[in-house]
């Protein structure tokens, strides 16, 4: 299995996000080959079958339909390189490119826990196959694809 990882930052540096460095290396422990789509890369140490792609936010920021096209051209060009797609937190992604996946049997798995949404979050969940949140708090938490995890803190 081959899967596609959307998310804003692939850094061991970032204060909040560093953690998320962690997700992909395990991650990659289970599946064939890993491509990586970031808004912005930092310092990351990845096995051999993941790939990172950056949108180009750390080399300073520009207008947003550049980082639009950057996003749906590597979403199109590595197509044949997954076979599913997880979308950490931003449900924009999934807004700009759940047509094509869709499109191309791309099942669409997103995770987000943050307790406000809107009906940009209800669009984003109508082209998601699963959903995953760690709180009955969530916004997400109401759709029937939802699974409630436990939290998953490595200590």
């Amino acid at each position: 299995m081959k899967l596609l990882i959307v998310t804003q930052a692939l850094d061991q540096d970032d204060v909040i996000l560093s953690v998320y460095h962690n997700w992909v290396d395990e991650l990659a422990r289970h599946f064939e080959r890993i491509e990586v789509i970031c808004l912005k890369e930092g310092r990351h140490e990845l096995p051999a079958n993941v790939r990172v792609h950056s949108l180009g936010k750390e080399r300073g920021a520009v207008m947003r339909g550049i980082y639009v096209w950057r996003f749906l051209s590597l979403a199109w060009r590595f197509r044949t390189e997954y076979n599913a797609v997880f979308v950490h937190m931003n449900q924009e992604y999934i807004l700009i490119a759940g047509w094509l996946w869709k499109l191309l049997g791309k099942p669409i798995y997103l995770w987000r826990n943050h307790y406000a949404g809107s009906w940009f979050t209800d669009v984003a969940a109508a082209f998601c196959t699963k959903i995953f949140c760690t709180s009955k708090h969530s916004y997400t938490a109401k759709y029937k694809k939802t699974v409630l995890m436990p939290v998953g803190v490595d200590t």
